[in-house]
């Protein structure tokens, strides 16, 4: 078996879902019917093994890039979700257990990704950090950057890594100020 085969199989791993609906969690309301259809779509197909990880989801603020994102969180029986500055706390404290923990579970959604368009060292080695343990498993990254803004932020071996699977882009306006 070739290298890419392999990564190619190991890319499409299935993820173990329940079938209860979204559970609150955290402060962030979501309902899986807000999300546009197409998109769930593409999040039940890469959770059932026939889309590639990483998924990168981008767009402006407000389109529901997290929301969808957590509703799936809510569905995959062991998953993380976790704010991209949060990590530099696990770099910070060396928290072995979180690091560990996120290259153990079924699914790891960063969100906020490139908040800042200059990151610190600590910032930097962190992201790379979680690329690394989350290389060719599932993940979600999630950012108001386009991908190959994600060079320029960081550098290409992190575009590298959570770009090389599926890009979705959400567009329209800022949902939270309609309502």
């Amino acid at each position: 078996m070739t290298r890419n085969t392999r990564i190619a199989t190991t890319n499409r791993r299935r993820l173990r879902l329940t079938e209860r609906e979204c559970r609150p969690k955290e402060h962030i309301p979501r309902v899986s019917t807000k999300v546009d259809p197409t998109l769930w779509r593409l999040l039940l197909e890469l959770a059932n093994g026939e889309q590639r990880w990483p998924l990168y989801m981008y767009g402006a603020t407000g389109t529901g890039k997290t929301c969808a994102a957590l509703c799936l969180v809510d569905r995959v029986v062991d998953s993380i979700y976790t704010p991209a500055d949060r990590l530099a706390e696990w770099t910070l404290h060396n928290d072995a257990y979180a690091w560990q923990h996120a290259g153990a579970v079924g699914l790891v959604v960063i969100d906020e990704l490139g908040l800042r368009s200059r990151n610190s060292d600590l910032e930097y080695i962190s992201v790379k950090r979680m690329a690394d343990v989350r290389e060719h498993r599932a993940a979600i990254w999630i950012s108001n950057h386009k991908p190959d803004d994600i060079r320029q932020i960081y550098d290409d071996r992190i575009y590298s890594r959570i770009c090389s699977g599926v890009w979705y882009e959400l567009t329209g306006d800022d949902r939270r100020m309609q309502e």
